[in-house]
């Protein structure tokens, strides 16, 4: 059934969700509940002391936070008034934390609480308040319902306050920008992808119709909210469907075994690695996950075998494959609903509605799309917005594929040599880039080898000059010092040159066999 496109912002999407279950429970996170109308009572407060604090239409606002019910509060309340939220990625390392606050031009950081691998309240303390001289204040946000101030729990009364609101939410339009998440590209610069509120909502629509949700469901949602793949087709489509949805922090598998179990949760999206971590879990077989029929996989390449093994040992009949990426807000396909098992695994799926889609020839089998999903652009950096959306509107995703004969998406690599490791986009270039500051270091190549659970894992492939022989452990201390902990390779090979073509570069193919060869032999070599 085809849906027609609905104009809506954030604010009349939630609206229309109240109006069917004001008193239905919406969010559940650990001992707290919040109803419908709750979400919507509390994010009106925050939008309010949001205006009387200065923050209106176009302002930028970050949120910096692992998955609470104060990141989704916040987030409604911001989009409400037309202020644009930055959703930043919590693995972020100091400097990166710094560099995207820059770019993107951030007025207020709202932060989440600390635990014990990340310090956020640390590394803010740490910022340099001289290089962000947009940034007027940064604000903890706190996860749980005692952190939130009493007055944003009541209901707004005082005209002028009524007055300031409306007018304020009045000014929002569908085609407005909602919010800039980023998204890796081939150089080392983070890239700022500006989606709207129609593009985003619309997507939350079709993935729940897609996916047959209603009021009926309980979802189990883990994914990072600062990902386009967990705000909208897991919270934004749960606002759709009406879906009951057990917020975890975090994605840890026995949090999510004992999530499924204790509340009979039907739904559970998630990247493959996420399925592959429950499967192989240890304690796998002592929870009882026979409530869930439904889920998205997504994010990142699965194969078939591993499609097939997740679906058999998860029971799972509608677990459906999808394919998109942030840039398209971010869905593209998906599996159609009554096809079989078997089918399923073969593909990702169809087209979804009102979206085109074509196979580039001239440019080794491009994906390309044209539609409403697709983003508003790259914040500032026009030159690459143009290079992914051409002059007839074709979003360029850089992945490759073909349609088989009954029109579903078979993906076959991707242009840009992106590494997907546990659904985190990672490009070589920005790790070599590191690398190759490094003393005595000739040459680079990072490349993605294949992976069990995490589908790959980098490996940093280097020449060194020939002064000094290098080791892994000074490569991984001075990288610890630029990136984040999941950009780190696993692997640091030392060659003595790479595999070139008659034109001087890199055979990557041969090259990738070679880097295979080696790993499997020293893993021979450990276990002997």
């Amino acid at each position: 059934m085809e849906v027609e496109l609905i104009r809506h912002t954030i604010n009349s999407f939630l609206n229309e969700r109240v109006k069917k279950t004001p008193d239905k429970i919406a969010i559940v996170f650990e001992d707290d509940s919040y109803t419908w109308v709750e979400l919507d009572q509390i994010s009106d407060g925050i939008a309010l002391a949001l205006l009387k604090s200065g923050v209106k239409k176009g302002t930028h606002v970050g949120i910096w936070s692992l998955n609470s019910p104060l990141f989704l509060l916040h987030y409604l309340a911001l989009a409400k008034i037309g202020a644009v939220t930055v959703l930043i990625n919590t693995r972020c390392h100091q400097s990166e934390l710094e560099d995207l606050l820059v770019y993107a031009d951030v007025n207020t950081l709202y932060y989440g609480e600390d635990t014990n691998q990340l310090k956020f309240s640390e590394m803010i303390a740490q910022l340099d308040r001289k290089r962000l001289s947009l940034m007027k204040k940064t604000v903890a946000l706190g996860k749980n319902k005692n952190d939130i101030p009493e007055q944003y729990k009541k209901k707004i009364v005082d005209n002028d306050d009524l007055a300031l609101l409306c007018n304020a939410k009045k000014n929002v339009r569908p085609e407005d920008v909602l919010g800039i998440l980023f998204t890796s590209g081939t150089t080392s610069a983070a890239k700022g992808v500006m989606l709207s509120h129609f593009a985003t909502i619309n997507i939350a629509i079709e993935t729940a119709t897609q996916m047959h949700w209603t009021e009926a469901d309980k979802s189990c949602l883990g994914i990072p909210l600062f990902h386009c793949f967990g705000l909208s087709s897991g919270f934004m489509a749960g606002i759709y469907a009406g879906i009951q949805i057990y917020l975890l922090e975090s994605h840890k598998t026995i949090r999510v075994l004992k999530c499924v179990e204790q509340n009979q949760c039907t739904i559970f999206n998630g990247v493959p690695t996420m399925f592959m971590a429950m499967i192989k879990h240890p304690k796998f077989e002592t929870y009882n996950l026979s409530s869930l029929n439904s889920g998205i996989i997504a994010g990142s390449y699965v194969n078939t075998n591993d499609y097939l093994s997740i679906c058999e040992k998860l029971k799972m009949e509608k677990l459906q494959q999808s394919y998109g990426q942030t840039e398209a807000s971010p869905s593209i396909t998906f599996s159609d609903y009554d096809d079989t098992i078997l089918d399923k695994s073969r593909s990702v799926g169809k087209v979804i509605p009102h979206v085109e889609l074509k196979i580039l020839a001239s440019n080794q089998n491009e994906i390309c799309i044209k539609g409403y999903n697709t983003m508003l652009g790259y914040y500032k950096l026009e030159a690459e917005t143009k290079k992914a959306i051409d002059p007839e509107g074709w979003l360029h995703t850089g992945d490759l594929g073909y349609l088989d004969a009954d029109g579903n998406l078979c993906i076959t690599g991707r242009l840009k040599e992106m590494i997907v490791r546990g659904g985190e986009n990672i490009s070589p270039y920005e790790i070599e880039n590191h690398i190759k500051n490094f003393p005595y270091v000739a040459d680079v190549k990072v490349i993605g080898i294949e992976a069990e659970v995490l589908q790959e894992e980098i490996a940093a492939c280097i020449v060194t000059d020939g002064r000094k022989k290098l080791n892994e452990t000074e490569m991984r201390e001075f990288l610890s010092q630029h990136l984040a902990a999941y950009k780190i390779p696993k692997y640091f090979i030392f060659l003595k040159k790479f595999p070139l073509n008659a034109s001087g570069k890199i055979i990557l193919s041969e090259l990738k066999n070679q880097i295979k060869t080696i790993i499997n032999e020293n893993n021979k070599n450990e276990l002997s």
